[in-house]
């Protein structure tokens, strides 16, 4: 144990307590120090600190019922009249909590971390809040409040890192990746992971606990990258034949199964499964159970099962469903819709369908608005820490140089500057979707608004359109995701040549494209996407078997009233769009 972390005789108090904010994966240790030295006629702060430290352990191995009794006795001792110990009854009130959320209780421990965040009696370090704060991220991301929960795990992130704290920065770094891949965000998911594997204490301390490599591996499957999940699966198992799983792990072995599964190796997939099975459970294990129900049905799809695997999917989706959980839902409508296909059931896999889109599309929203917070953030703590780093450096050289002042500011004022420019950049990029190189939907909040404006000034009307890439799904699952993602490409640059530079051109999430066009008659938006239209049916992608060509799209439009609301707008042409697809697909309606 180094020095700075060591148990003092002659205080044990203000030791423990430096220990819990310093480290506490060496509290196991600094427990037994303080044992050693006989801590029998210790002060009741002493004591109290060490029951919570206690407590802290004894939830960390998985050993609730001992918590409890620790958390107790560190309650009543830090209550002593002759003695209270304000912080360690609040820290303790915060572990009944953590503990709450272990057990599936989000709307007690919801409620009791308010309480806690709520107290101002100070007793609290700024420290102990972004932990606390840092751990109601989690409880909100496992109630189903996604969004909230990664502001709240991001600003714990920054807080510990702006402290030096790292081992305290690894842990809410690992929760934090694991929240924006449930959320969609896999772009912050990935540097986040990434960042975490560079660090070699990370590689230590995160591996024997499987955060690490279970990261790795739902994201590559999330992203659908299903060779790289099987080639990070002897990591995971590795860690597996070292350390048992226990019943709140159950989401691990669904993942292998789904990654085993992905590669066509169905004799480990069941067995995964089976293991899985073993662990989660309907009411205490939700996702896990819903994530194996969609493994279950997919091997039964595999088997020529499609009735049992209809009800599996089914099963799957109506829970993820109940729980709010987007990433899993629309993976489970996903499966559903194929199993309704293979149960000949088209107008139900039809619908389902519909679902998965809407689903998607709220998914890609969150998405966004999640890529949008971390880049703010991001800037926000940079900024403050360079800040602050100016400030101590400018401190010193007043101090040796008084004469280097000017300098000193000229410096600081480019730096801003660039900051600044910075920030300019980083604003862009979150309206830009940066697949196809389009605005993203987020542009149209300020957009449409300038739109309708501008159109009332010169005596134009407003007209818009919704584009559906015509069997994109078929296009992906016969080719793959990377001539998908090519077709967009070839998409996104038809519409582009098509309409003029003043016309806003979205890509509206998924294959669906947004126009907003300003003219004199809607006869002006047929004719431009008619055009785009015969220009992408000669687009041609070579480099795959056999060459594809022949893409085609269906698209709804519609005329815009004075100062409508773009929601308003847009269900119509969404209306106009799903005629066009049902009346054969390579249509332009107008609605």
């Amino acid at each position: 144990m180094q020095a700075d972390t060591r148990i003092a005789s002659t205080d044990f108090s203000s030791s423990l307590a430096a220990l819990w904010t310093a480290d506490p994966f060496v509290a196991d240790a600094a427990l037994k120090e303080a044992e050693r030295a006989e801590i029998a006629n210790a002060s009741t702060h002493t004591l109290a600190w060490c029951e919570f430290l206690r407590a802290f352990c004894a939830l960390r191995a998985g050993d609730s019922e001992n918590a409890v009794t620790h958390i107790e006795k560190s309650l009543v001792l830090s209550h002593d009249a002759h003695a209270p110990n304000p912080r360690v009854g609040l820290l303790c009130r915060y572990l009944v909590a953590f503990q709450q959320t272990l057990r599936g209780e989000h709307a007690e421990a919801l409620a009791a971390f308010e309480d806690i965040l709520a107290d101002i009696s100070g007793a609290l370090t700024d420290f102990d809040r972004a932990v606390v704060s840092g751990n109601f991220g989690t409880c909100l991301w496992m109630a189903g409040s996604l969004q909230e929960g990664a502001k709240r795990l991001f600003d714990c992130v920054e807080t510990m890192r702006s402290e030096g704290l790292r081992h305290r920065t690894m842990v809410a770094m690992s929760n934090l990746g694991q929240l924006l891949t449930d959320l969609g965000d896999l772009t912050s998911a990935w540097e986040t992971y990434q960042e975490l594997s560079q660090m070699p204490e990370a590689q230590q301390m995160l591996r024997t606990r499987l955060v690490l490599p279970i990261m790795g591996l739902g994201i590559h499957l999330a992203r659908r990258d299903y060779q790289a999940a099987y080639l990070a699966l002897p990591a995971v198992e590795a860690v597996i034949a070292q350390q048992p799983l226990v019943e709140s792990e159950a989401q691990v072995p669904a993942a292998m199964a789904e990654a085993y599964l992905r590669h066509g190796d169905f004799e480990h997939a069941r067995e995964w499964l089976a293991r899985g099975e073993s662990l989660a459970q309907p009411a205490n294990q939700r996702r896990a159970y819903a994530r194996l129900q969609q493994v279950q049905a997919l091997l039964h799809l595999h088997d020529g099962q499609p009735e049992a695997a209809k009800e599996c999917a089914a099963r799957a989706a109506e829970i993820l469903e109940q729980d709010n959980y987007l990433v899993g839902w629309s993976e489970a409508l996903e499966t559903l819709a194929d199993c309704q296909q293979a149960c000949g059931e088209w107008p139900q896999s039809t619908a389902t369908l519909r679902r998965y889109n809407q689903v998607t599309r709220t998914l890609a929203n969150n998405a966004n608005e999640s890529r949008h917070y971390v880049l703010e953030a991001q800037f926000k703590f940079a900024r403050m820490r360079e800040e602050r780093d100016h400030a101590h450096a400018q401190n010193d050289m007043l101090a040796k140089h008084a004469d280097e002042l000017t300098g000193i500011n000229h410096k600081l004022e480019q730096h801003l500057t660039e900051v600044e420019a910075l920030r300019k950049e980083l604003a862009e990029q979150a309206v830009r979707d940066t697949l196809t190189g389009l605005y993203n939907r987020r542009r149209l909040q300020t957009a449409w608004p300038e739109s309708l404006a501008r159109a009332e000034a010169h005596g134009l009307k407003v007209f818009m359109a919704l584009i559906d890439i015509d069997y994109f799904k078929r296009i992906n699952d016969t080719h793959g995701h990377g001539v998908g993602d090519e077709v967009l490409k070839i998409m996104a640059g038809v519409l582009t040549r098509s309409f003029r530079p003043d016309d806003l051109v979205i890509r509206y999430g998924g294959e669906e494209f947004c126009i907003v066009l300003e003219a004199a008659n809607i006869e002006k938006l047929h004719e431009r996407l008619t055009g785009a239209m015969a220009m992408l049916k000669v687009s041609e992608i070579r480099d795959t078997s056999p060459p594809l060509s022949g893409i085609g799209f269906s698209a709804g439009m519609t005329a815009v009233l004075p100062g409508e609301a773009f929601e308003i707008a847009a269900r119509r042409a969404d209306a106009a769009l799903y005629r066009a697809k049902a009346a054969g697909r390579g249509r332009i309606l107008a609605g």
